[in-house]
């Protein structure tokens, strides 16, 4: 039976090395490979590698957000920040100054003293 290769699984623990390739990405000089596709913003890595995190990480710091597109895979993309509603500022009411004593109305009673 010939050795089949096994299908990337966006959720495991593994890189998409022939994704990379043919995104026609490489290993740079020390032999690491890229997290991500620049052109098209697919990961290859699975969500379940261990430096998974720190691709997220690195890619949010770039002002992308890490997503799951419809066909599972996870990608990036520019985050949209989406503008607040303008809230109207409230009516601000006159200062109130201290004209004298209080007039007396139905509503108002004189303070009687504590007793001690």
């Amino acid at each position: 039976m010939p050795n089949k290769a096994k299908k990337f699984d966006p959720e495991g623990p593994r890189y998409d090395y022939e994704g990379a390739r043919k995104a026609g990405l490489k290993p740079d000089k020390g032999g690491h490979w890229p997290s991500r596709d620049p052109k098209s913003g697919v990961i290859f890595k699975g969500a379940g590698h261990r430096t998974f995190h720190k691709t997220q990480a690195g890619e949010l710091g770039a002002g992308n957000e890490t997503y799951k597109s419809e066909d599972g895979r996870y990608r990036t993309r520019p985050i949209k920040y989406r503008s607040l509603p303008k809230r109207e500022t409230p009516p601000i009411s006159p200062p109130v100054v201290n004209a004298g004593p209080v007039a007396k109305t139905p509503f108002t009673r004189p303070l009687k003293p504590k007793r001690r």
